[in-house]
């Protein structure tokens, strides 16, 4: 279907969307690195449009939701995304359609938001991103 809208160049669009999408990621991941490495883990994709960001266990959903809204900041929460429904400590931050100065400007953003919704107020400890 692709190949009907760049039937001249269908792989020089994908070389140029993966460039685009790259740059975006990383992007995303020097940011999180600079607002939230002693607070925060997260994915680092090889390709795709997001990465899942693992939150510390004090945070207070509710009051996160509701400040980032506030803020203009939304994500997805990571338990939209398990079958079984259950209550993880993760949201899915999308990059792929975000602007650039979205990313840079957000993130801080998200990490004072996290900052401020906390119970108590230590480096995140993890062994990993998925460990339990």
């Amino acid at each position: 279907m692709l190949a009907q809208f760049h039937p001249e160049d269908l792989w020089g669009h994908c070389e140029r969307a993966n460039m685009v999408l790259r740059r975006k990621r990383d992007l995303l991941l020097t940011a999180l690195e600079g607002a939230l490495k002693e607070t925060c883990i997260w994915s680092r994709p090889t390709g795709g449009l997001f990465l899942w960001l693992r939150l510390p266990e004090d945070v207070d959903w509710v009051a996160l939701k509701a400040l980032t809204a506030a803020r203009g900041f939304y994500y997805a929460e990571g338990e939209d995304y398990r079958v079984e429904g259950k209550a993880v400590h993760f949201i899915r931050l999308a990059f792929g359609h975000v602007p650039d100065a979205a990313i840079t400007q957000g993130i801080p953003v998200l990490a004072g938001c996290i900052a401020r919704c906390r119970k108590r107020n230590a480096s995140g400890q993890f062994a990993s991103l998925f460990d339990d």
